[in-house]
C-alpha cells in the first residue's frame, strides 16, 4: 500500500471497534476501582460512627444512670429534682438519637463490588 492510499473500510472499522473496545475495558476498570474506593470509604464511616455512637453511649449511661439517682433522692428540693428530671430526658433523647444513627450504619444495602459493576456498563458515547 503506498503511502497516499488510504486503509480500505474493513480495515478502519476493525480499527474502530478494537480502539472502542479498549476503551470501554479501560473505562468499566476505572469505574469498578472508583466503586471499589467508594465501598471502602462508606466502610471506613460507618466504622468511625459505631465506634463513635458506642463511645459516645457509655458516657451518656453514666449520665442517665447519675440522673436517675439524683431524681429520685428523697431530699432533694423540687427545683433541683426538676433540673436532674430534664437533663435526664436530654441524656435519653441523645441516646435514642445515637441508637437510630447506630441502626443507620448497621443497614447494608448491596453495595459490593459485583452488584454495582452491572450498572456502571454504560455504552460509550451515553457517558454523562
Amino acid at each position: 500500500m503506498s503511502s497516499n492510499t488510504k486503509p480500505s473500510i474493513r480495515t478502519r472499522l476493525a480499527s474502530h471497534r478494537y480502539g472502542s473496545a479498549e476503551r470501554s475495558s479501560r473505562g468499566r476498570s476505572t469505574r469498578r476501582r472508583s466503586a471499589e474506593l467508594d465501598q471502602a470509604r462508606l466502610e471506613g464511616v460507618q466504622l468511625a460512627v459505631r465506634t463513635l455512637t458506642h463511645h459516645i453511649n457509655n458516657g451518656l449511661a453514666l449520665t442517665v444512670g447519675y440522673c436517675e439517682l439524683l431524681a429520685a433522692a428523697p431530699d432533694l428540693p423540687e427545683p433541683l429534682r426538676s433540673k436532674a428530671l430534664l437533663a435526664l430526658q436530654g441524656a435519653e433523647q441523645a441516646a435514642q438519637t445515637l441508637q437510630a444513627m447506630h441502626r443507620i450504619t448497621r443497614l447494608r444495602p448491596d453495595t459490593s463490588v459485583e452488584a454495582i459493576e452491572p450498572l456502571l456498563l454504560i455504552p460509550d458515547g451515553l457517558e454523562p
